[in-house]
């Protein structure tokens, strides 16, 4: 119990690092008249909805096996924070 804490508390973190780029992306397409999506590259929606579904599913996982998903110019890891 006390990995999968671990599991979503990175999850969170994550997430959260991310946030300032959703929040960027809709004050932009407020003040642009444009969409989110042409706002927030594709990438941030598929990284932050890969982190839920590992957040999201932590009772079909193996805690100790986990691949993080990762953004452009970040080192993959598995098994880690």
């Amino acid at each position: 119990a006390i990995k999968w804490e671990s599991v979503k508390a990175t999850c969170q973190r994550k997430l959260a690092e991310t946030d300032y780029k959703v929040i960027k992306a809709v004050e932009m397409s407020m003040l642009n008249g444009t969409t989110l999506e042409q706002e927030l590259p594709i990438e941030y929606v598929q990284y932050r909805q890969a982190l839920r579904d590992i957040y999201n599913n932590v009772g079909n996982l193996d805690p100790y096996f986990i691949t993080w998903p990762v953004l452009a110019g970040q080192e993959v890891i598995t098994n880690g924070n």
